[in-house]
């Protein structure tokens, strides 16, 4: 979004830098399409035959995630 943003601006189409809905839009719906159509593929890759995914690694990635977000929110309280 922020290259997109940054073409509008360099090119003249925006007056300042800031992302319109529609490249929001736009990008999640390709994100939400890539992940549609090749996301399994990469997963079975990384986690099968690159690195072998336990569920042990699974709880930490959740517990280290809840971690990060929990402390994004306490340190925007104050």
């Amino acid at each position: 979004m922020g290259v997109v943003a940054l073409g509008l601006l360099t090119s003249g189409a925006a007056t300042r830098f800031e992302i319109p809905l529609w490249v929001v839009a736009t990008c999640g719906a390709a994100l939400a399409l890539g992940t549609a159509v090749g996301g399994w593929r990469l997963i079975r890759t990384l986690g099968a035959r690159f690195y072998r995914i336990r569920p042990v690694h699974a709880f930490c990635a959740q517990i280290t995630s809840a971690g990060v977000v929990l402390g994004a929110a306490l340190l925007e309280a104050r």
